[in-house]
């Protein structure tokens, strides 16, 4: 489907909310665009360290707290930090220091 797209291409990527523009590369401009509005990006079935690895490729990667997390993917915020503050990396998410 998105064979065609030059993995080293970039484009402007324009935030909705704060209008600031930033470059990223194509392939994340459509993650964020694209595929992260359509319906079963994130579902209940998804497990939660994939759900939290989709929001943070929709959202460019910034940072988010545990409740934030929790409205977007409908589980507890203290599941959330529980399984990401410990010592194993998922999907490299592992907690700012």
């Amino acid at each position: 489907m998105y064979s065609d797209i030059d993995p080293k291409a970039k484009v402007d990527h324009v935030d909705l909310q704060t209008a600031e523009v930033t470059v990223v590369s194509r392939i994340e401009h459509l993650l964020a665009s694209h595929c992260a509005q359509q319906d079963g990006y994130l579902t209940p079935q998804t497990s939660l360290v994939n759900s939290v690895f989709r929001v943070f490729l929709a959202n460019g990667n910034a940072p988010l707290t545990p409740e934030e997390l929790a409205q977007q993917i409908g589980r507890p915020a203290r599941m959330i930090l529980r399984t990401l503050s410990g010592p194993r990396v998922y999907k490299g998410i592992r907690p700012a220091r």
